[in-house]
C-alpha cells in the first residue's frame, strides 16, 4: 500500500522538532478548510501507517464528531508524541506558505 505523499515527507526528521502547544494551537486556529482537510488526512495516514484499528469505523484517537459543525474535534494530548511532530511541522509549513502567498501578492 502506497503511503500518502505528503505523509511520507513530514514524517522525516521529526526528532528535532520541539512542540509548542500554545504555538500549536494558535496556528492551528489560522489554517483554512482545505488544511484542516490535509490534517485529517495525516491523522488517518499515522493511523494505517502504525495499524492503530486500521479497521475500526470510529475516529481514532478519541476524535469526537461534532453535531453543529459537521467537523470533527481532537484532543492534542490524545496524539502520540511523533503525531504531534508531524502535524505542527505541517501547520508551520502551512502558515509559512499562507504568509508568502500573502507577501507576494501585496
Amino acid at each position: 500500500m502506497s503511503q500518502f505523499p505528503l505523509y511520507a515527507d513530514l514524517k522525516k526528521n521529526i526528532t528535532n522538532i520541539d512542540i509548542n502547544k500554545t504555538d500549536f494551537i494558535k496556528n492551528f486556529k489560522q489554517i483554512d478548510k482545505k488544511s484542516h482537510g490535509l490534517l485529517y488526512a495525516l491523522i488517518k495516514s499515522y493511523q494505517f501507517d502504525h495499524k492503530i484499528n486500521p479497521l475500526s469505523s470510529s475516529l481514532p484517537f478519541n476524535g469526537i464528531k461534532l453535531k453543529t459543525k459537521g467537523s470533527i474535534k481532537f484532543s492534542l494530548n490524545n496524539f502520540p508524541e511523533d503525531l504531534q511532530k508531524i502535524l505542527y511541522k505541517f501547520i508551520l509549513l502551512d502558515i509559512n506558505k499562507t504568509n508568502n502567498d500573502t507577501n507576494n501578492t501585496m
